[in-house]
């Protein structure tokens, strides 16, 4: 026999003999084991013998009432220390995630499933995609998706950092604005799978002169940002949306335009950037550090505006 206890919180307790009712229940201690439950009942639905079964099944529940969001955060971290557990993990279930709705949004929109809580997408069947109405086959990973909006707002130096990001409460509010409910799905997607391609972006800049721009390998997250801002400067970026933003499928056509837009953009904005003074320096001496940081974006954009008339925008 396996002894366990799970813990969850909840605004408001209401008892009514042995029935205890709890409005906002969340779980901070057991989502997968109730996932893993959830598969094994759909595997098993037609034996007979399943409910029986499960009426016979007694678990030990810890209930922490509270209305206070700060507090049950802090009891969701501790009651996970026995896990290594990741900061993005722990906000699941949050306000945030919970009231902005993205999970909604990207399914109403465009059948993706927004996975917030951690392997929740693979230990859902086709009969239950199909059931709440998803029709892709891969889902965004809420991490990958905060680094997303992290990268449109040329956060460099917090992408780096995006374990912070999570544990920091303002970080993370002005990372997860409500705006981004508003902003068309399809451009959060296409903007979203740039980083599946970075690396063969990344051959197509050292292909032009690999000695030349060979810190570009330290420069993941400040490409990124760049790309993102040189798809919105784009007169076809309208077009882009509408052929390359409805799924997370990445097409080679997409491939193209965005290493198009690395060697022919992105390339000489690193080049005009970093030739003199202080980043020369840097890269003469093999530091690579300011590559992550807000400040070089910003450096990079001026040089963007300067060169090629770029405006910084948002989605």
């Amino acid at each position: 026999m396996v002894k366990t206890t799970k813990t969850l919180t909840a605004e408001q307790i209401d008892t009514n003999n042995k029935i205890v009712s709890l409005i906002e229940p969340r779980i901070l201690n057991g989502a997968q084991t109730v996932m893993t439950l959830k598969a094994f009942v759909d595997e098993y639905k037609t034996d007979s013998r399943i409910p029986e079964k499960l009426q016979a099944i007694k678990v030990m529940a810890r209930i922490v009432r509270s209305r206070q969001d700060e507090f049950l955060k802090k009891v969701t971290i501790n009651n996970n220390r026995q896990n290594p557990i990741m900061p993005w993990n722990l906000r699941a279930n949050d306000l945030i995630q919970l009231h902005l709705h993205f999970e909604d949004k990207f399914r109403n929109e465009l059948g993706i499933y927004y996975e917030r809580r951690e392997n929740a997408f693979e230990n859902l069947t086709y009969e239950d995609l199909e059931q709440i109405g998803i029709t892709d086959y891969k889902a965004i990973e809420i991490k990958k998706f905060a680094q997303t909006l992290l990268a449109i707002q040329g956060e460099v130096d917090k992408m780096s950092r995006i374990s912070e990001v999570f544990e920091n409460e303002r970080y993370y509010r002005d990372t997860f604005k409500d705006k981004y409910l508003k902003v068309d799905a399809k451009k959060l997607i296409l903007l979203y799978k740039i980083q599946y391609r970075l690396p063969s972006i990344t051959r197509e800049i050292l292909s032009r002169g690999e000695n030349k721009y060979y810190y570009v390998t330290k420069a993941r997250n400040l490409l990124w940002a760049l790309l993102v801002q040189g798809l919105l400067n784009n007169g076809e970026f309208k077009t882009y949306v509408e052929k390359y933003g409805r799924s997370l499928v990445i097409e080679g056509d997409y491939v193209e335009i965005l290493k198009s837009i690395a060697s022919k953009r992105v390339r000489f904005i690193f080049s005009k950037t970093f030739q003199k003074g202080r980043y020369a320096e840097y890269i003469k001496n093999e530091k690579y550090s300011f590559l992550r940081s807000r400040t070089t974006y910003n450096d990079c954009m001026e040089t963007a505006r300067k060169y090629y008339s770029w405006k910084r925008m948002d989605v």
